[in-house]
């Protein structure tokens, strides 16, 4: 959960994911499903907000039929709503209501 607090914080911050980070987190955490699935969310959310492809679909093909009952998105909510640029504002948003309706 650490690993996923820090990933998030640098997602609101607006700063790209640290490689070492992600890589020391993907070597140790990557094959747990359970474990990634957060990862995999705010991936997404990074992915748009750098005016990458989002990755959206992969997320739903590899989590199909996974509920995320319990994971608040406050704090994403709070940071897409500061986004001055509309079109990945909108992006965002759209990505954010397709996971809060799982």
């Amino acid at each position: 959960m650490s690993y996923t607090n820090l990933f998030e914080l640098q997602l609101t911050q607006n700063q790209a994911f640290d490689k070492e980070l992600e890589g020391a987190y993907l070597k140790r955490f990557g094959d747990n499903k359970e474990s990634k699935i957060h990862y995999d969310i705010l991936k997404v959310f990074e992915n748009i907000a750098h005016g990458k492809d989002s990755g959206l679909e992969d997320w739903k093909r590899e989590y199909e039929g996974v509920g995320l009952d319990g994971w608040s998105f406050d704090e994403l909510r709070a940071w897409i709503d500061k986004m001055k640029d509309t079109e990945t504002k909108e992006r965002l948003l759209e990505a954010l209501r397709f996971f809060e309706e799982r």
